[in-house]
């Protein structure tokens, strides 16, 4: 039987339908219709049952109450709407009430139900026979028996039974509000350590089963229920065996074949004693499954599943998961590399088709498992001298010894993968060239980590990017004469410096290998090619744009009719062109990557879905934003077909969903997905580089929304985790500081903000590097808003810099100058922030109506009285559909532009009155208080505008 709860990727889950639900009203109203159509195109009753939960919705909404939140908001509306043909007699078993049903097997049914007797409410899970035969209700009754003897945390638990109304037999059990375990494993990412430490949890329930003389007989992934803590549940006893003697002995009956084949033991399938080691062996199946993202079984040629289990050995789950496993190519290298060994013994023995030759227990394998995990030898590997070894060091690594195994690792990776690369080649005198460069680089790299020996630095170990500094120093002296050995080592600190952001130490090391490679007649092109490209990349952090611009050209000369290279060569132009502030060059480029990348890689691949996300953040930077929606949507779709719609991928979209509202002009709904996306990160990641991320995405759209103060206290926790090494770099703590930068602007705040700005830049190199324009301007504006008479100077510089380079803040930059110049020039510039405005795409932004608002004053107190009248509608039409009619910033500008033409307030009020009518959300109670307003107005002196 299936398990209590479907996963919501099922055509009649109810996670599923409380997904769409919530998706469905996050949303504006008027996008609900389409979305809703495009995900139930060929499930009308899922349509029409979405359709009345949100009809329901709306006398919650005017109330001014909140809808309950999923999962049991959609669940209830999917009630609501199912008729399953049972009578209000059958859908309730004494004191509870059928609410849903979530599964159905050949023993019963499982619904969602919950106790409705006034005592307490609760959801829970109740199990009944559906057609009650004598033998049916034999086997139900000792499934509640068995459950009844289980107390385990692991194990759903029994809470109650009887006999229903029409004498049907029923019992209930908690409601595990989960996903299936394979499902969790991939929503969270976990790594090979974290599942083997979810799994264990998994062999500490079924290990209590078997001490209780229990066999569960159908263990599987969708009986194994993980819940939002993390904490597994073993799921669904009904066709589970007391191995103590009893009348009936296997309960499943002679001829019936109670299980699922993919999971079942060879002894299962062939009818013989069912025993503790069949739960073993469909334990062994479910890892397997969890590590590999794969059934071991993979069918040949007319083999069927019952052949392949009783005949066939399962490829080893390391090299399964290099194969076919999820991830990119290098992914699964990864993860193959993590498997081979301990844990494909451990599998093997698990999955014997002997059930002798398994292990003994439940208990058993975890204990193999942990070992693993503590880097103790496993049982399954035998007690080989060599191997028990090799577990001892590697247990006892500490302090010198860590360095000297890095770098023992290096040298041997180094070594292993030139010496294939000779045998693949087949050139002995290359062979033996690279044998003399691993034997050099050995040397090497053991002379300079001999350095960590404490007694050298006082107790000590030196820092590691120290000894790779000091390195980088004496490669030329110490590897005179062998130049393959130096260009493998300059390559090699290159990548160091770069990881650990040493970039003008990595830019040194890679214009070091180049320049040895260039004079290297035997040099091949590809590895040319490469070194200039990570050269590239150093410069493109240092900010030498113009050494990079000279690298990359060299580069794409080296690599005629290699396809792959050549993608990279125009990935590699177009974040030249970002960083050096060409945006509109950078987005052509971007946009045009995609398709050459799905003609060579394909359409459905991890490739083409980066060229397309690259493609979404061009557009987006540079305000094309119906491009930037339907790259973002492309993306999704790629992602989608690839892989199950997991817990991160909702995460980036929900990210890229509030950036694109923010920008569309939506900041109160873009503050909403930034606090779900904060609390979502927050839960899979914990403490993270993410969660920096998500909190300065967050801290962004606040601003858009006139959060000032709620800005700042977001962005300085954002801060506060990028100064972490672990979660950020100088460039991304830049990139935060500069958000805060500017909130402390918006708050009036100068003082605060220039400290900020100064050390953002320290992170940026050179006085015209586009990254650290925005934040020179951001000081200008500090020092205008402190009343220093040389700002508005320095302001004009910056947005001449701003001009030339394309800046996104442009916008920004100008309403900072308009704001201190006066009369035409104001107005001038005013008007420019809204040209740009449109360019990019965004009319409709917080901005947008602080230059209406700012014209409507200019144009007020020259007297045109027209002009002003016609700013003041746009500023007004622009406060109501960015804030809503109840918010004090509509009501402050409808007061202000009233008291500004007294004579025309009448006739601004109708055509205001108009206006609003025409939205979504007619503003009558706004207007009405308003107009008391005006009475007061009157009966005052002209206000003279500012």
């Amino acid at each position: 039987m299936s398990s209590y709860t479907d996963h919501f990727g099922e055509p009649d889950s109810p996670r599923k339908f409380a997904m769409l639900l919530g998706a469905a009203r996050a949303l504006p109203a008027s996008e609900r219709e389409s979305f809703l159509v495009g995900r139930c195109a060929d499930r009308s009753d899922l349509l029409a049952r979405l359709r009345d939960a949100l009809q329901e919705d709306e006398p919650t909404r005017s109330s001014g109450l909140s809808a309950p939140d999923p999962p049991f908001a959609g669940v209830q509306a999917w009630i609501a709407g199912e008729d399953d043909g049972r009578d209000a007699g059958m859908r309730r078993f004494g004191p509870y009430r059928l609410l849903l049903l979530i599964a159905r097997g050949g023993m019963g049914e499982v619904h969602l139900a919950e106790r409705s007797d006034g005592e307490f409410e609760q959801l829970v899970a109740l199990k009944l026979v559906s057609l009650p035969t004598p033998g049916l209700i034999r086997r139900f009754r000792q499934e509640r028996q068995i459950l009844a003897r289980l107390q385990h945390p692991n194990i759903a638990r029994l809470l109650d039974g009887g006999v229903g109304e029409a004498n049907i037999p029923f019992y209930v059990m908690e409601y595990v509000d989960g996903v299936p375990i394979t499902d969790y494993v991939v929503e969270n990412r976990l790594d090979v350590a974290a599942t083997l430490a979810l799994f264990a949890q998994v062999c500490d329930a079924v290990q209590y089963a078997h001490r209780n003389l229990v066999v569960h007989r159908d263990i599987k992934p969708s009986n194994i229920l993980v819940d939002d803590d993390g904490i597994p549940k073993l799921l669904d006893f009904g066709i589970a065996k007391v191995l103590e003697g009893s009348s009936g002995g296997n309960a499943t009956g002679a001829g019936l074949q109670f299980f699922t084949p993919n999971y079942a033991a060879p002894e299962q399938l062939l009818g013989g004693n069912v025993t503790t080691a069949t739960d073993v062996y469909a334990l062994g199946v479910v890892l397997y499954e969890l590590l590999t993202g794969c059934n071991p079984y993979r069918l040949r040629r007319n083999e069927s599943l019952e052949q392949a289990i009783l005949h066939t050995e399962p490829m080893t789950a390391s090299s399964l998961a290099e194969r076919a496993g999820p991830g990119s190519a290098r992914q699964r290298r990864m993860r193959g590399r993590s498997l081979r060994g301990d844990l494909d013994h451990v599998l093997q023995t698990a999955m014997a088709k002997e059930p002798e030759r398994r292990y003994a227990s439940a208990e058993a394998l975890k204990a193999d498992l942990c070992s693993h995990l503590e880097g103790r030898p496993v049982k399954a590997r035998g007690t080989g001298t060599a191997y028990r070894l090799r577990k001892f060091l590697q247990r006892h690594r500490i302090g010198v010894a860590l360095a000297a195994t890095v770098t023992i690792a290096l040298v041997v990776a180094t070594a292993f993968s030139l010496w294939q690369a000779g045998i693949a080649r087949r050139q002995a005198a290359r062979a033996a060239t690279e044998a003399a460069t691993a034997s050099a680089v050995q040397e090497f790299m053991i002379h300079a980590f001999t350095q960590a020996e404490p007694w050298r630095n006082g107790g000590h170990p030196p820092n590691v990017l120290d000894l790779a500094e000091s390195a980088l120093d004496r490669i030329d002296v110490e590897l005179q004469g062998q130049p393959p050995a130096k260009v493998k080592m300059y390559r090699t600190l290159g990548r160091l410096f770069r990881v650990a952001g040493d970039v003008r130490d990595s830019a040194k090391a890679g214009q070091r290998a180049v320049a040895e490679l260039e004079k290297m007649p035997s040099a091949a092109p590809a590895d040319l090619h490469d070194a200039r490209m990570e050269w590239f990349f150093s410069l493109i952090s240092t900010g030498d744009y113009a050494t990079a611009r000279r690298v990359l050209e060299n580069a794409s000369a080296v690599v005629p009719g290699d396809e792959a290279r050549r993608i990279a060569i125009e990935d590699a132009r177009a974040l030249l062109a970002r960083s050096a502030g060409d945006l509109l060059d950078y987005d052509r480029l971007e946009q045009a990557i995609p398709a050459r990348t799905a003609a060579f890689y394909g359409e459905v691949s991890v490739r083409t879905a980066q060229a397309r996300w690259h493609a979404f953040e061009a557009a987006l930077l540079v305000g094309h934003y119906a491009a930037a929606q339907t790259a973002l949507e492309q993306v999704y779709a790629i992602n989608v077909a690839m892989m199950p719609v997991t817990a991160p991928l909702r995460t980036e979209v929900l990210a890229d969903q509030l950036v694109v509202a923010a920008k569309r002009g939506r900041p109160e709904a873009a503050v909403s997905l930034a606090e779900r996306l904060v609390a979502r990160t927050r839960r899979l990641f914990g403490v993270s580089g993410d969660l920096a991320d998500s909190l300065t995405k967050l801290g962004k759209v606040q601003r858009e929304a006139r959060q000032a103060h709620a800005a700042i206290a977001t962005l300085a926790q954002a801060d506060a985790l990028l100064a972490d090494p672990r979660f950020g770099n100088a460039f991304r703590r830049a990139a935060n500081a500069a958000e805060l930068g500017r909130a402390y602007l918006d708050a009036k705040q100068p003082k605060a903000a220039l400290p900020v700005f100064a050390e953002a830049l320290k992170a940026y190199v050179g006085a015209d590097d586009p990254r650290g324009l925005a934040l020179r301007a951001g000081m200008a504006r500090a020092a205008w808003l402190r009343g220093d008479a040389s700002a508005a100077a320095l302001l004009r510089d910056a947005v001449e810099s701003a001009r030339k380079h394309q800046l996104a803040e442009l916008p920004e930059i100008l309403s900072w100058l308009a704001e201190a110049e006066h009369g035409d020039a104001s107005e001038t510039l005013w008007r420019e922030v809204l040209a740009t405005l449109e360019a990019q795409g965004r009319p409709l932004s917080s901005l947008a109506f602080d230059s209406h608002r700012a014209l409507a004053r200019l144009l007020g107190a020259r007297a045109s009285a027209g002009d002003a009248e016609a700013q003041w509608r746009l500023a007004l039409a622009q406060s109501i559909t960015l804030y809503g009619e109840g918010s004090a910033i509509v009501a402050e500008t409808l007061k202000e532009a009233a008291q500004a033409n007294r004579v025309e307030a009448a006739t601004l009020l109708q055509r205001a009155l108009a206006d609003v009518a025409a939205t979504e959300r007619p503003a009558q109670r706004l207007i009405d208080r308003v107009r008391e307003d005006l009475a007061a107005i009157e009966a005052t002196p002209p206000h003279a505008p500012g």
